[in-house]
């Protein structure tokens, strides 16, 4: 039934008692993803401090209103002191474009998302936020070749989509395009450092390695990737990056005796000031 049906019947001084017990009984977070429902709003507030689009039933959706990834890299992002360009590969809605976006030191922001839903939740959620000139948004991902490839979106868990496997994944297929992160050279302006969050769940080391081959690759002065080492040998990455001069690995997220599935940041001896 909807909220303005619920009014008319009971009308509003009761819809609201009922509504306000009902969200008594709940734990915060269900409790507000109850209330926005009721209220059919289309944008919620996150705790993250962005508005997203309501996208209920959607896992990925609801980890970012109750700031489910950690506060690590929103801290770092809001923490950088000097202008910078963020590359948010692997955007989905756009939660971590949209924090960078809020720091007045973050000058641009391109997001990379090549799945066709994701991307047009994250375009809603760009135009929904303050700062939302200085992104730009791309419908396709970012990897070490050119090419048009199947991915595999799990059922209500739009951030799990994956490259890796998908031959035995289970999730609604779709096909993508991929391109190499040279050819994004020309919208990024030449003059200020990047900072680079990669979360492909799987694809993470052709994106290294497209991103290493790119012209602006010796402007990345840090880089915020997920490792999965079932998928991905840590070993390999990190390579990579220290090739570009990143020189500080921390691993970020990882509990002792969990499976080996965690975050990395690899930063330049210079933006290590950031987090203090």
């Amino acid at each position: 039934m909807r909220l303005t049906q619920i009014i008319h019947r009971d009308g509003l001084l009761l819809a609201t008692r009922k509504a306000a017990r009902r969200v008594g009984k709940l734990s915060w977070r269900a409790g507000r993803k109850q209330y926005y429902k009721l209220l059919q709003t289309s944008l919620v507030p996150s705790d993250y401090g962005v508005l997203m689009a309501a996208n209920w039933g959607d896992t990925t959706f609801e980890y970012c209103i109750n700031a489910s990834y950690g506060t690590y890299l929103s801290k770092y992002l809001r923490s950088i002191d000097h202008p910078f360009i963020f590359l948010d590969i692997g955007a989905n809605q756009g939660i971590f474009s949209l924090i960078a976006a809020q720091n007045i030191n973050c000058v641009q922001v391109l997001a990379f998302e090549p799945v066709r839903a994701s991307f047009d939740m994250l375009e809603r959620n760009i135009r929904a936020n303050p700062g939302n000139e200085k992104v730009a948004a791309f419908n396709f991902g970012i990897s070490n070749a050119e090419a048009v490839v199947p991915i595999v979106i799990p059922e209500g868990h739009s951030g799990a989509a994956s490259l890796h496997a998908t031959d035995k994944a289970n999730g609604r297929r779709e096909h993508v395009t991929i391109k190499r992160a040279s050819v994004i050279a020309e919208h990024i302006r030449s003059d200020l450092p990047i900072c680079v969050k990669i979360d492909t769940e799987g694809h993470e080391k052709p994106v290294a390695d497209g991103l290493a081959a790119s012209p602006f690759a010796d402007r990345i002065e840090a880089a915020f990737y997920e490792v999965d080492e079932s998928w991905l040998d840590p070993k390999e990455i990190e390579f990579i990056f220290r090739r570009l001069n990143l020189s500080d690995f921390e691993i970020v997220g990882r509990k002792p005796h969990s499976k080996p599935h965690y975050d990395v940041m690899a930063r330049r001896p210079s933006t290590l000031a950031f987090l203090n």
